[in-house]
């Protein structure tokens, strides 16, 4: 598989820190050999929101994230104005604002998104404006 730029989903993210086990050994692979591995901004905000509602379900903190992004060498992807813009071709189709916010970075920067989120899928495969890689 060829080295590439890889955007996590949320769900990949934790499933790295947590439970790497449930990440399809494809995904794994390209994941270690990865150029670079981005983390978006609006995933941390996606955990602080869950943490926020469901302190006793959800207890991955920022801390954990952090964490978890340094030992797997992944960097922080800023969200722009840009990918704010980028968001409402994208509605129809998916209404999760955070997978939305990811999906535009993805689209914005020609960046491939590492996910198993079926909506995530099929929002790529419709608009064509970013690429995934899936199980």
């Amino acid at each position: 598989m060829a080295v590439r730029d890889l955007l996590l989903d949320t769900h990949i993210m934790l499933w790295m820190a947590l439970d790497p086990d449930r990440i399809p050994r494809r995904l794994q692979a390209a994941i270690q050999g990865a150029g670079h591995r981005f983390v978006s901004a609006m995933t941390a905000f996606e955990i602080q929101t869950k943490r926020a509602k469901h302190p006793h379900d959800f207890t991955f903190s920022l801390a954990d994230l952090d964490a978890a992004m340094r030992e797997f060498s992944c960097q922080e992807l800023p969200i722009t104005y840009q990918d704010i813009r980028s968001l409402e071709p994208m509605q129809f189709l998916h209404s999760d604002p955070f997978d939305r916010v990811i999906m535009a970075q993805a689209a914005n920067r020609n960046i491939c998104l590492v996910t198993v989120d079926r909506d995530v899928i099929r929002t790529a495969e419709h608009y064509k404006a970013f690429s995934v890689l899936a199980a």
